[in-house]
This record gives C-alpha cells, sequence and structure tokens, in this order.
C-alpha cells in the first residue's frame, strides 16, 4: 500500500452533495464522541462492533456509494 496517494480532487454534484451533507455530520459527531469514549476508557474496544454497526445504520454506505461514484466517474475522464 502506497500510503503517499491521495484521492484526488472530486467534485460533487449539488444533488450528491445533498445526499450525504447531513448523513456525514451525523456520523462525524458520532465518530468523535466514540473515539473519546474509546481513548478516556469510557468505552471497551469490545464496544467497537456496536460502533460499526451504528454508523453503518446512519448511511455510511450511502456515503460511499456517492464517493465511488464520483471517484469512477473522475478515472473515466482520465
Amino acid at each position: 500500500i502506497d500510503y503517499n496517494v491521495s484521492l484526488p480532487p472530486l467534485t460533487f454534484t449539488a444533488e450528491q452533495n445533498d445526499a450525504i451533507v447531513s448523513i456525514l455530520a451525523d456520523i462525524r459527531t458520532f465518530r468523535d464522541e466514540y473515539a473519546n469514549a474509546f481513548v478516556m476508557g469510557n468505552r471497551s474496544f469490545n464496544d467497537y462492533d456496536y460502533f460499526v454497526e451504528q454508523i453503518k445504520k446512519m448511511g455510511i454506505d450511502k456515503v460511499l456509494e456517492v464517493y465511488q461514484s464520483v471517484y469512477d466517474e473522475y478515472m473515466s475522464r482520465s
């Protein structure tokens, strides 16, 4: 894996952006709360599977679909 490779600049349509912006906001808040709880010892790392399950319920798969679609479109123009 080459960790020096970065994601190309992606341009989202208004519709794509609208579809993911609120999902990402909720997921980021949830992620930040859980990360803090894990680090501070308020949550056990045994709760990690629950964390993953919750972000899936929150719509991370939809976000990944949109990102993949935009990436595929970008790559088809290159």
